[in-house]
């Protein structure tokens, strides 16, 4: 099963270390989640106006309403490799659009229930904007 996550940078947050600097540089914005080929666009409602991903060294977090978090990354130029996924409880989603894409991205794609799970990753241009693709592997 290929599925990618495509994210736009809108907004450039604290320099970190890393191999890829761009990586760990920027806020990341979810545009879309393809689940066997199909493209589900993030929602924007009355409980979501974006959803951020953040990564970092040694974890990533997100959040649709509930945030997820991603333990213990093995980072190269290429893949992130996650060893354990933690949901931490927050408000949770009330409109079912926002409950179905919270499903969506993280049982869907991130399978968060997963342990050792690997994403390959690409940053690409878009005039001044960056895009990370990742792909679940």
């Amino acid at each position: 099963m290929k599925t990618l996550f495509y994210i736009l940078l809108f907004h450039i947050s604290t320099i970190s270390f890393a191999q890829d600097p761009q990586l760990f540089d920027n806020t990341w914005y979810l545009q879309k989640i393809n689940i066997d080929g199909v493209d589900y666009q993030a929602p924007h409602n009355s409980e979501i106006d974006f959803i951020q991903l953040n990564i970092f060294p040694d974890f990533f977090n997100t959040n649709v309403c509930e945030s997820l978090s991603g333990q213990n990354l093995t980072i190269s130029n290429d893949e992130i490799n996650v060893f354990e996924f933690v949901i931490l409880p927050d408000e949770p989603c009330v409109l079912a659009e926002s409950n179905d894409y919270q499903n969506l991205y993280y049982n869907g794609f991130f399978e968060w229930q997963s342990l050792d799970k690997t994403f390959a990753y690409i940053i690409e241009s878009q005039g001044n904007d960056l895009s990370l693709v990742l792909q679940a592997i």
